[in-house]
């Protein structure tokens, strides 16, 4: 049995060295060819780690401890290992991903149109997920991942629904459930309205599936972007008002304080 498994593995290796020979592995950002099988090729790599080291304008923080418009946190009072939330970077708006040349960005934009790069933010994330849980009281293996749906105009406008595609692969990783919590109506779009009417029409188009929310359970509530907060808030209120007992936001990006 032994000689067997050993016999196995040199064989998955062989294989393994010879799909990388026909097929080496490429950036799946800029596609140029790397001698390893990350997402990003060292000079890409490189580049999105110096911008998640972007400070706020406001307080010269990273996003990892800048709590500069987080107004989303008065209604979950959750913390783990210390945070009250996680996002990865910043995010300073779609019309200047090009123009400033920020990968993080460009790659939240394709993630929302095309899906990709949704095993990469789902790695960033878990890796930050896995840290705070390893500090906290909390046990990662009693949460569940949830996340407001796109709505039906996007989803058949993309064929996706990029929060989806993430938690799925997050879920896999952590080795926790991922749950369909609300279903999205058709409202007004968030980024014409104020940070006010954002708020009310979020709570209005956002609805709890009442009978899937678990009494009781914990949530780690996903939003690929955090910009005025409201649709976290909203989502956080309604998994309250059905019985969650915890609530902890998580997200790619958040939008960049301004002075």
């Amino acid at each position: 049995m032994a000689k067997l498994n050993q016999w196995s593995r040199h064989t998955d290796r062989l294989i393994r060295k010879g799909f990388d020979l026909f097929c080496p592995p490429v950036c799946t950002y800029c596609g140029k060819q790397t001698k390893n099988k990350h997402d990003l090729c060292v000079d890409c790599a490189a580049k999105y780690l110096h911008e998640r080291q972007m400070c706020c304008p406001k307080c010269g923080q990273t996003v990892e401890f800048c709590s500069c418009g987080c107004d989303f946190r008065r209604i979950s009072k959750t913390t783990v290992g210390g945070k009250t939330h996680l996002s990865l970077t910043y995010y300073t708006g779609a019309q200047n991903a090009s123009d400033a040349g920020r990968i993080s960005e460009q790659m939240i934009l394709h993630l929302k149109d095309k899906g990709t790069f949704a095993r990469f933010f789902a790695d960033q994330l878990c890796d930050e997920i896995e840290r705070l849980f390893k500090h906290s009281e909390y046990l990662l293996d009693d949460w569940i991942l949830t996340y407001p749906p796109r709505s039906v105009h996007n989803f058949i406008k993309y064929g996706l629904d990029q929060s989806e595609e993430v938690t799925k692969y997050m879920a896999k990783r952590l080795g926790i459930p991922c749950r369909r919590t609300f279903v999205k109506l058709e409202g007004e779009e968030q980024k014409l309205l104020t940070m006010e009417e954002r708020l009310i029409n979020a709570s209005d188009t956002l609805v709890p599936r009442q009978k899937v929310i678990r009494k009781g359970g914990k949530y780690l509530l996903f939003d690929d972007i955090i910009t005025s907060g409201a649709t976290v808030m909203a989502a956080s209120w309604h998994l309250y008002a059905n019985g969650a007992a915890e609530v902890f936001p998580i997200s790619i990006a958040r939008t960049l304080p301004k002075e």
